[in-house]
């Protein structure tokens, strides 16, 4: 489906809604979920050997009439790098192709850390500070972060045990 041709990891990004303000968290890297974006790919963007693949939020165009910002975005700034994901792909199947997921602080961080998957956060989830996700604390450890993307390990198993016990 999205046509990856090669062998290098696949992470996913995963968009927030943008008329949604960023309640859950005090700490974020960025203002908003807008600038969060923007600034994500645009890093991710100069990064090669890694397939990105962007993800619209799925409330986006039922509940918040905001479809097709995601890929507004991806035209404006021209990005090269970045993959739109399909809209009628599945989350519940992002374990069988996803190397890891990034996300601002939304619940799919906590969703894919169950399932192993590394998820890089860069705001203050409330599923943050177990030892189970990668966490960013300033702008320039962030851009570090998804560089070394490339190198990075699905969770061990009591990673995965931590999260369902979050999650539960």
């Amino acid at each position: 489906i999205l046509k990856i041709e090669n062998q290098n990891p696949i992470i996913f990004i995963y968009a927030h809604v943008f008329r949604d303000s960023p309640h859950i968290s005090t700490k974020m890297l960025y203002k908003d979920y807008y600038e969060w974006l923007v600034e994500t790919l645009t890093y991710a963007n100069k990064i090669k050997g890694i397939n990105w693949v962007v993800k619209e939020h799925p409330s986006s165009e039922k509940i918040y009439n905001e479809k097709g910002v995601v890929l507004k975005i991806l035209k404006e700034y021209k990005f090269s790098n970045i993959l739109l994901c399909p809209s009628d792909l599945n989350t519940n199947c992002i374990n069988k192709v996803a190397d890891a997921v990034v996300t601002c602080q939304g619940t799919i961080g906590i969703e894919c850390s169950c399932e192993g998957i590394p998820v890089v956060v860069c705001g203050n989830a409330f599923y943050a500070g177990f030892g189970f996700t990668i966490e960013a604390h300033s702008k320039k450890q962030y851009k570090k972060i998804l560089e070394d993307l490339k190198y990075v390990k699905k969770l061990d198993k009591n990673q995965v045990r931590k999260a369902k016990i979050v999650y539960g």
